[in-house]
């Protein structure tokens, strides 16, 4: 008998281990990537490659033909699955009841699937499946999670991936597991087996963002290694970034380490910091361990002299471009 009610990830995976999969289920939430990777092995350990006994509904289906095709007995096999994609019965707005009473009593022999980006938990729907089946809310995974899963991900590829490297992977590209496994197959692709993907890894190949790039550049300048900030600043501007969010970019990054050394002076640890912040713990380690490299007060100077760069470049008193160069030889 299958547990009802609002699952984990650690329940999910249990679920999946104990094999007992049969009922209702509710995939909801942004998280693509859990949708897809908990309904592919639904329908792995349940009807396999079986195509006679599993159905999917991709645009808005009649309730009633969901009803009958899960009434059905299955083909020659224990199960049969119903997948239905962005249903729209979970809005709280004309609902249906012959649905809602029918996910309490659907055949053992059929799983039943509701995959859906956004649900109204006040929905009678979403309160029937929530009392007689499955409810997962697919929700971007914390950093922490997420750099496990990049982890096991490179593993079953033969790879390896440094901490470091996933950090970056998540602060340049974001918490979207499909748009992350996607640069983590290119980096698969153009590495050897048994190889440790690294940051330079990472850099050379993944479409990264401004901010983590603005990372590196704010670093180098901190470290005082002028040539290598150049060599950032420069593959910026080769990249077409505009000279003017480049500029914002740096002096908003210089007093996000004012703020993480201020705090981390104050006797705050990382994880009060990233609170007060908005941000991951990682980042807010790699701010303070930038910032320990200057004093509070030649922050501030640096604040103030890129606040001068831009109130000059704005004014037509200086140019963009040149702003930057002046910013980064300091």
């Amino acid at each position: 008998m299958v547990e009802k009610g609002v699952y984990t990830i650690q329940k999910m995976n249990q679920l999946l281990a104990d094999g007992n999969l049969s009922g209702v289920y509710l995939f909801h939430g942004p998280e693509e990537y859990f949708k897809d990777f908990y309904c592919n092995k639904i329908k792995e350990k349940s009807v396999g490659e079986d195509v006679l006994n599993y159905t999917k509904y991709t645009t808005k289906t009649d309730p009633v033909d969901i009803i009958e095709i899960c009434n059905g007995y299955p083909m020659f096999a224990d199960f049969k699955m119903v997948v239905v994609c962005e249903s729209e019965y979970f809005t709280g707005k004309n609902e249906n009841e012959d649905l809602i009473k029918f996910v309490s009593s659907v055949p053992e022999t059929t799983i039943l699937v509701f995959r859906e980006s956004k649900v109204d938990k006040r929905s009678k729907l979403y309160k029937a499946i929530e009392s007689y089946g499955v409810v997962f809310n697919c929700e971007r995974q914390k950093p922490e999670m997420i750099t496990k899963l990049l982890a096991k991900v490179a593993k079953s590829k033969k790879r390896g991936i440094t901490q470091e490297a996933a950090q970056l992977m998540i602060m340049g590209i974001g918490s979207d597991m499909e748009r992350l496994l996607s640069e983590l197959e290119k980096l698969v692709l153009l590495t050897a087996q048994d190889e440790v993907i690294n940051e330079e890894h990472v850099r050379e190949t993944c479409a990264l963002s401004l901010g983590s790039k603005i990372w590196d550049l704010t670093d180098a300048i901190a470290s005082g290694n002028k040539e290598k900030a150049f060599v950032y600043l420069k593959a910026l501007l080769d990249a077409r970034e505009p000279a003017e969010m480049i500029l914002f970019s740096i002096t908003k990054n210089f007093i996000n380490l004012y703020n993480a050394k201020s705090l981390h002076d104050q006797g705050k640890n990382y994880s009060q910091i990233a609170s007060i912040m908005g941000s991951p713990e990682f980042v807010a380690r790699k701010a303070c361990q930038q910032a320990s490299r200057l004093s509070l007060k030649t922050l501030s100077d640096k604040i103030e002299y890129c606040l001068d760069m831009d109130e000059r470049s704005k004014t037509g008193r200086i140019n963009t471009v040149r702003a930057l160069e002046l910013i980064v030889s300091l």
